[in-house]
């Protein structure tokens, strides 16, 4: 199984089928994704890592239009993320995409989720733009639970697709993780999956798979998923749309100082280079 590991000072991404293992500073897992009817589709993901390999972060971002359009929003979400890489505030991200996307309206029209992973307090730091919330399995849990922006009572679009209104706002949530923390992020290709009879996969099934699964590895917590999406359809090629998913467990917290994470990530990517 082929891995991609970021390290520090990293922006890796794609909207082409993939089936990796991810590993980023603090998280490790799993990157599934299946284009519809061909080997690019909508759905785009990317991770980086900062400088110091102490933020991680993950975007995935299911683009209504084909071709241009994707490729576009592509290139912007993997420039945010650069940009940004060093903040620990994904709205930022958000608030970047979508100023650029309101420029070409419905043309543009995207939802997207992204998370900020501190690997020195555990801290996670999430945000939405009308896509289907992330579910969260705590280390020793049975059931898994959504993940839910701290919302206030400002008023104006909030928290909706890119594309739509240049001066939308994004909420940002936070969670502290532990140690074996798990979380799954996915496209609405998963939820929407229909079977012969066109009933959808949905949200209430993927609850019943995930707490199913429990705490198999995340290997076979994956092919699982895979497995029952296919049986759902019927077919092991999906035609309906593009369908991405993630499962990442968080790992133990870093102890030493931020300059010690720096230098040793960097020494690190180093010698990976020169192998």
């Amino acid at each position: 199984m082929p891995t991609q590991e970021l390290i520090c000072s990293e922006v890796w991404g794609s909207n082409g089928n993939a089936n990796i293992d991810l590993v980023l500073p603090g998280l490790r897992g799993k990157l599934y994704s299946r284009a519809c009817g061909g080997k690019k589709g909508g759905d785009v993901y990317y991770a980086s890592a900062c400088a110091a390999g102490v933020i991680s972060r993950m975007c995935l971002a299911d683009i209504a239009g084909h071709g241009e359009q994707v490729a576009q929003v592509g290139n912007w979400l993997r420039g945010a993320m650069r940009r940004t890489m060093g903040q620990h505030e994904p709205a930022k991200v958000f608030r970047a995409l979508n100023k650029r996307a309101s420029i070409f309206g419905l043309e543009a029209l995207t939802t997207a989720v992204c998370l900020s992973y501190d690997i020195t307090n555990g801290e996670l730091r999430f945000c939405y733009a009308g896509h289907p919330p992330v579910f969260i399995l705590s280390a020793g849990a049975t059931a898994w639970a959504t993940l839910q922006t701290d919302t206030d009572d400002a008023k104006g679009a909030r928290n909706i697709p890119f594309g739509i209104s240049d001066d939308a706002a994004f909420d940002t949530g936070t969670r502290v993780l532990n140690e074996g923390d798990r979380l799954f992020i996915y496209s609405d290709g998963v939820l929407e999956a229909p079977d012969a009879s066109r009933a959808l996969f949905g949200s209430e099934s993927l609850l019943d798979v995930l707490n199913e699964i429990g705490n198999k590895s995340i290997d076979e917590s994956a092919d699982e998923i895979a497995r029952r999406l296919a049986s759902h359809t019927g077919c092991d090629t999906f035609t309906h749309d593009d369908v991405t998913f993630a499962i990442v467990e968080a790992g133990p917290r870093a102890l030493e100082p931020k300059l010690f994470q720096l230098l040793r990530n960097q020494s690190r990517k180093l010698a990976n280079r020169i192998r």
